[in-house]
């Protein structure tokens, strides 16, 4: 899975049990115990060679949620939705970025925004520095509806070039999820 962490807060009962795993995306459900639906949560690390990107959005689509199951996808996506995502260094193609908002939109997942810092990789070099935002949540229209209130922070990077992101779901017909 990608270096940067990712969490979610734990404010009340939940099951957890694994779904599928690969190398490049851990699926697991998660069960709302208070209203007894349930929600798919993946953890999806997009695969950092540019030239074989593709697969990952191959992956990212076969594992799309349809109907009304909720699905909170997070995790480092190695790849930017729009120019203002990165700072320094030369520009993003064009067709990378394309991509990856086709997928996001045939998979019919919405970015979940953030609070708190904007990028969330940086190559650490001083001087040549750049950042990007390439660590996100994105969720499906059932997730949203079911837990309409959640919050993505971003934290700072201490041990690692990603910072980690913090999931707030603090309803009260839902459940939250530490991992």
């Amino acid at each position: 899975m990608a270096k940067g962490a990712v969490q979610a807060s734990k404010k009340a009962k939940h099951g957890a049990s694994p779904v599928d795993n690969s190398d490049r995306a851990k699926v697991v459900e998660a069960v709302e115990m208070r209203a007894g639906g349930h929600w798919i949560r993946t953890g999806f690390y997009g695969n950092p060679i540019t030239s074989t990107r593709h697969e990952s959005w191959q992956l990212l689509q076969a594992l799309t949620s349809t109907g009304t199951t909720g699905w909170l996808c997070v995790g480092d996506f190695n790849e930017i939705l729009r120019y203002d995502e990165k700072w320094g260094g030369p520009l993003r193609p064009y067709n990378q970025m394309e991509d990856f908002r086709e997928v996001v939109d045939r998979c019919g997942l919405n970015d979940m925004g953030f609070y708190g810092r904007k990028f969330t990789w940086s190559n650490g070099r001083h001087g040549k520095a750049f950042t990007k935002r390439l660590d996100r949540a994105f969720c499906n229209n059932a997730w949203a509806n079911l837990l309409a209130d959640s919050r993505v922070y971003t934290l700072p990077a201490l041990n690692s070039d990603h910072s980690p992101l913090w999931i707030v779901m603090d309803l009260v017909h839902s459940c939250s999820l530490r991992y």
